[in-house]
């Protein structure tokens, strides 16, 4: 009897468990957060990601000003070009 319902309950676990798509992976979560700070990704969603992993690379050296330079320089304020430095760390810094 203990059995069946640990079935049943792993039968209905899998039946209403969301489905994971390519939409939830971290660059979209990424850009979404930057997108929740009025930094839209429009055109700009592969440089985005990009200086999101730069900013891992950069963390704690002096290139990290020279990232958040170069990323102002491309039209964002300081403000938002530490949104994305920081969310970028957030999503994928180890």
């Amino acid at each position: 009897m203990f059995t069946r319902i640990i079935v049943a309950m792993a039968i209905v676990g899998f039946v209403w468990a969301p489905m994971a798509s390519a939409d939830d992976g971290p660059d979209a979560r990424y850009l979404a957060a930057l997108a929740a700070r009025g930094i839209p990704a429009d055109a700009d969603a592969g440089q985005l990601v990009a200086d999101a992993h730069a900013a891992c690379d950069a963390y704690g050296t002096p290139g990290a000003v020279g990232l958040m330079l170069g990323i102002e320089a491309r039209g964002l304020s300081p403000a938002q070009a530490s949104y994305v430095m920081a969310d970028g760390m957030r999503a994928y810094c180890p």
